[in-house]
């Protein structure tokens, strides 16, 4: 749950789609190194609850603001 994973293992790992992680990603979801946990991608979605690709995927424009979080595990 801890390992470094790209955008389409991410999506896999959450059950999503590739496109669901790419919204997340223009939400304002950090991918430091073109990478993230599935711990950290839990987490940003728990902190914005009302997050929906919706937007993304019809093309209206960007997407609402969210919430960043920086998550530290130490």
């Amino acid at each position: 749950m801890n390992d470094l994973l790209y955008p389409k293992e991410l999506a896999d790992a959450l059950r999503k789609s590739r496109t669901y992680v790419h919204a997340m990603k223009k939400a304002g979801f950090t991918l430091p190194g073109g990478t993230a946990t599935v711990a950290e991608a839990r987490a940003w979605l728990r902190a914005n609850p009302n997050f929906s690709c919706t937007d993304y995927v019809k093309g209206r424009g960007s997407a609402p603001e969210f919430k960043s979080i920086r998550v530290n595990f130490s």
